[in-house]
């Protein structure tokens, strides 16, 4: 199962932001509860003498919903513990809280040097978590990296840069100069994490293209194209990385460009020599940054037709998503993503699907081959084809039994996506409407989220739904963001009639996660608008 998150992302939109759920259990209780003691006693249990009963105290706190936010202050009191496994339980758990334990970085920032290797990682793990907020953390962390010895504390130290963002560049910078590859590879691949935002960071990955390690050129190559559009100065450099005798510094180089769009169209002679080259992956990246650069159908097509067949099922995949990135207009896109409806492995069929689906009715001709699919044995490859048969054929009888099946799934996420796709089918699935009553009464949110949105796309009527989408946006305990966000995603869509829940939606633009801050904001906009 795997392979989901991917799948769903694809097929249904509106499920996206549920991909990493697990379940959530509403709890009616004062205080949370862990191992059948409260919150208060397992804080009160932090102070006992015994350090093995401390630092079991602070894990267990970190099990619990976020009304544990009650004991950060005696969590970070805890990082100051003569006992090596308290501060770690402790350092733990505070990361778990993510921003609303910002006022813990000061003593997180402390521990980033302590004498003991995995107070240090954890300190470094938690600061990442508080992202932005970390950001006096900075040069803390920066200085980690002169440690190339330790090889996991380091890699934390710089993925909690590249989480803490803008404010974490400088730091970076100078350490694509440490005289480590290991290092230097970090901190690029930190700086790709940062995106955007990296921008003063291009002249140093600029030079670090010619760096004697293979690793630091792709790492670097990705980082520039992390940037986008703004690092069109480095195409030159990009198109000479394009030469480099490591293969995935050529693919790394050749996405870079595509992903600095048509300000990159001086390399579109390199890349269609690539498209010829006889490493697929290279042809792939190729064919996908022409696609980016000048939306050119044609020169696009023949790189990945011809990687179509490849033994690698990795490239064949990437193949089924740029066809359906460039659509149906050009001959032989639907001919070969039809093709792959027969391929061996499991996430090409699915590729290939859901592309289809996301052709739509100029798909037609697939429509045959893939009604077959909906009794396929593989419950992935079913919801596929009834969501991408929806699109292509607009056939509510022949999809509304299988996602009715598919809805009741032991997979939480199938039926969740189930839900979502009985949504895009409206009111022709009012039949539905019973079957999705209950799916909201599912022992995971995301499955409740997702057929209450479904059920408002279906009836119309907000009264039933209006209040589990309001209740999930308004839970600022769950430790499950997706959840919520999806929630909030889904009142945005409700337009007008999610009017009510307004207030809910102003108190979320104050929340502590930028996640749900955006999510609101978004959803705001929307209600607004309709």
């Amino acid at each position: 199962m795997a392979l989901l998150p991917r799948i769903l992302t694809r097929l249904a939109v509106s499920l996206a932001p549920l991909s990493l759920c697990i379940a959530i259990h509403a709890s009616t209780a004062p205080e949370p509860y862990y191992q059948g003691k409260s919150l208060t006693m397992w804080t009160d249990a932090l102070a006992e003498p015994n350090p093995e009963i401390r630092a079991r105290a602070a894990t267990a706190i970190g099990q619990m919903d976020l009304r544990a936010r009650s004991a950060i202050d005696d969590l970070t009191a805890l990082l100051r513990d003569p006992d090596a496994r308290v501060r770690r339980a402790a350092a733990a758990t505070l990361g778990s809280m993510g921003p609303i334990a910002r006022r813990s970085v000061p003593a997180l920032t402390i521990c980033v040097n302590d004498l003991d290797h995995d107070v240090r990682y954890e300190a470094c793990v938690a600061l990442g978590e508080m992202g932005p907020d970390a950001a006096t953390a900075a040069a803390a962390l920066g200085g980690l990296l002169g440690k190339p010895d330790e090889d996991v504390v380091v890699a934390a130290a710089a993925t909690a840069l590249g989480k803490i963002g803008v404010a974490a560049v400088p730091a970076l910078i100078a350490n694509l100069h440490s005289t480590s590859p290991y290092v230097r590879t970090l901190s690029a691949d930190a700086l790709g994490a940062i995106g955007p935002a990296a921008l003063p960071a291009l002249p140093a990955l600029r030079d670090r293209l010619t760096d004697t390690s293979g690793a630091v050129r792709g790492s670097a190559a990705a980082a520039i194209g992390a940037i986008g559009p703004a690092a069109k100065a480095a195409t030159a450099s990009l198109i000479a990385a394009m030469g480099d005798p490591v293969l995935p510094v050529r693919v790394k180089s050749a996405e870079a460009l595509g992903r600095i769009g048509p300000g990159a169209s001086s390399a579109l002679p390199a890349l269609r020599v690539a498209g010829a080259s006889p490493e697929a992956t290279l042809r792939v990246a190729a064919a996908a940054a022409i696609w980016e650069i000048a939306r050119d159908a044609r020169a696009a097509l023949p790189p990945l037709l011809s990687a179509a067949d490849d033994d690698d099922p990795v490239v064949r995949t990437q193949v089924m998503r740029l066809l359906g990135t460039i659509g149906p207009r050009i001959v032989g896109v639907v001919g070969a993503l039809v093709s792959a409806l027969n391929d061996s492995d499991i996430d090409v069929r699915s590729e290939a699907i859901a592309s289809l689906g996301e052709i739509g009715r100029d798909a037609g001709a697939a429509a045959e081959p893939l009604r077959p699919l909906l009794n396929d044995s593989a419950p992935q490859i079913r919801l596929a084809a009834a969501t991408a048969l929806w699109r292509i054929d607009q056939r509510p009888s022949e999809v509304i039994t299988p996602l009715h099946e598919l809805l009741q799934d032991k997979w939480w996420i199938i039926r969740a996506a189930a839900a979502s796709g009985i949504g895009q089918v409206g009111p022709p699935a009012l039949s539905m409407a019973s079957p999705l009553r209950r799916a909201m009464k599912d022992s995971f949110a995301t499955v409740r989220i997702a057929a209450a949105a479904a059920l408002w796309r279906v009836t119309g009527e907000s009264d039933e739904t209006l209040p589990i989408l309001a209740a999930a946006a308004a839970d600022d305990t769950t430790r499950e963001l997706y959840a919520r966000q999806a929630a909030i995603v889904a009142l945005g869509q409700m337009g007008a009639a999610a009017r009510p829940a307004v207030p809910t939606l102003q108190r979320d633009l104050q929340d502590d996660f930028p996640v749900i801050r955006n999510a609101a904001r978004d959803a705001l906009t929307a209600i607004a608008r309709r």
